[in-house]
């Protein structure tokens, strides 16, 4: 992905998150006056799972346009990241 693609989708994203916030914070409203139902909780857990699979969208543009490979390559990388933290 070029810089030109991961900053419209990091201008998506955006939309998206700023989204995301907005209902959480209505969430959180209806949490603090006693009115949270069990679907409140249902929306509120897929909205969390919505916006890390968001993060993890991000992070395999990131590894595609930085270190030139593809999230399946990861692994090694995770490996050698971790190796130098320990020494």
């Amino acid at each position: 992905m070029s810089n030109k693609g991961l900053a419209l989708y990091l201008t998506e994203a955006k939309k998206h998150q700023q989204q995301y916030v907005a209902e959480l914070d209505e969430l959180k409203a209806d949490l603090v006056i006693d009115n949270f139902r069990t679907r409140d909780y249902r929306a509120l857990e897929r909205l969390l799972q919505i916006y890390t699979e968001l993060c993890i969208g991000l992070s395999k543009h990131w590894l595609k346009l930085y270190q030139k490979g593809s999230a399946t390559d990861a692994k090694p990388y995770l490996n050698q990241y971790h190796d130098l933290l320990l020494s």
